[in-house]
């Protein structure tokens, strides 16, 4: 079994996050899924994978139109974002590669500050500048190495920023 969750089970505190961390996640959404990481994990008729996708991007996806339902200030805070075409290539990888019984975060392997990012998504959406928060945000950078290095993966975004640069050139 594949099940999604996400990097919600990692708690904000400065921190880079990894698969084997002891985790007290700080909201609840991030509490129930690692409850129910924890309860797939101890089943024995069959073995589970787990991905930790980061925030989506991509068609019907675009960061720009989120901007929209906020008018709080942008943190300066590192992204952990994935485009959903990686998510579709990363679950078919795990089932050609045969991969059960591991737990993977998947997020971009580069994290541009959320004001870099959501400057350039606001810009190439035509709206105008956003603020930005005059004190850093409490955050964590999502580690996917451990899944790039078990399925040999290579990122068709390794950064949420090219997604941007996809966008513009459309």
């Amino acid at each position: 079994m594949i099940f999604i969750s996400s990097t919600s089970v990692y708690p904000d505190k400065n921190q880079i996050a990894r698969e084997e961390d002891f985790l007290v996640p700080d909201k609840p959404s991030g509490k129930a899924l690692l409850e129910a990481e924890e309860l797939l994990k101890e089943l024995q008729e069959f073995k589970t994978t787990i991905i930790r996708f980061g925030g989506l991007i991509g068609v019907d996806r675009n960061p720009g139109r989120f901007l929209l339902k906020s008018s709080k200030p942008i943190e300066d805070a590192p992204v952990n974002l994935i485009h959903q075409d990686d998510c579709i290539d990363i679950i078919s990888s795990i089932i050609d590669h045969d991969l059960w019984g591991e737990t993977l975060n998947a997020c971009c392997p580069e994290h541009p500050m959320k004001k870099d990012f959501y400057q350039k998504a606001a810009k190439q959406a035509g709206f105008s500048a956003l603020v930005v928060a005059e004190q850093d945000a409490p955050f964590k950078i999502v580690d996917s190495s451990k899944l790039i290095r078990l399925l040999d993966y290579e990122f068709i975004y390794s950064s949420p920023m090219d997604y941007i640069d996809a966008l513009s050139e459309i």
